[in-house]
């Protein structure tokens, strides 16, 4: 039950407006992510993580013990201040999200609100500008316990959706989006591969994840990835979340 929640949660409405030359139409549909080459993978504490076109050696790393704290900052919506206003690509205006294109135009998202409805529900939908990797802005879409994130490209103002934050593989067509919800699982909890042909993003593979998600990511080298993993700790009969690190090493 939980995987069919966490893969279908995806496919919420949005209210997203594109706004050009000053005229603005609304426009609803549903978001889906990547077509039928994506497939999810069932692993859990294996030690190859197969992503189709890309393999992980999972080594944790014995030298860095658990620990709490961990700031999930990446969906909070405290940050987009200290992003945007560094950025010049993006704008905000009250309720509304300006994303300058390389073509002149503008992308425009608007937060969403059913009417007579508290500011944020699981109906409602609040954009947050997350920083640009390579040439596609990431934009958090928050609602009350789900999160995804749309990439914007920014040369044409195509949009595809992610799971979470996504990093460039180093020296590769590659990119991997990642999301950690191991307490709720209302969100995918792992990670997504991503390639780019001539500039457009294609979904390679979904693999969930079932006793950690990855939290952070950080790449030490072209072929090391390392992780913070959040798990499921236990103490006095309650389950807490406790955090630990993993390297993980690109396979050829």
């Amino acid at each position: 039950m939980f995987k069919v929640i966490s893969i279908l949660v995806i496919a919420l409405s949005s209210c997203i407006t594109r706004t050009e030359k000053g005229k603005s139409t609304p426009e609803i549909s549903p978001i889906k992510i990547g077509n039928d080459e994506s497939k999810t993978l069932e692993q859990d504490d294996r030690q190859v993580i197969d992503l189709k076109k890309l393999k992980f050696k999972v080594n944790p790393q014995s030298d860095t013990p658990n620990f709490k704290g961990v700031n999930t900052a990446f969906f909070g919506p405290k940050i987009e201040e200290k992003d945007y206003l560094n950025d010049s690509i993006a704008q905000r205006k009250g309720d509304t999200l300006i994303i300058q294109l390389e073509n002149g135009k503008n992308s425009v998202f608007t937060n969403y609100t059913p009417n007579g409805e508290a500011s944020f529900t699981n109906t409602s939908l609040h954009y947050e500008y997350r920083g640009t990797v390579d040439k596609f802005t990431q934009i958090a879409v928050l609602s009350y316990e789900y999160s995804w994130v749309i990439l914007l490209n920014r040369i044409n103002g195509d949009t595809t959706h992610a799971i979470g934050k996504i990093t460039a593989v180093p020296n590769s067509p590659y990119f991997l989006a990642a999301n950690a919800d191991i307490e709720s699982r209302y969100t995918t909890n792992g990670f997504q591969l991503y390639e780019k042909i001539d500039g457009i993003l294609h979904a390679v593979a979904i693999c969930e994840f079932y006793t950690w998600g990855p939290e952070f990511v950080h790449w030490k080298s072209s072929h090391e990835l390392e992780i913070t993993a959040s798990k499921l700790g236990r103490a006095d009969n309650n389950y807490n979340l406790i955090h630990e690190k993993l390297l993980l090493t690109r396979l050829e």
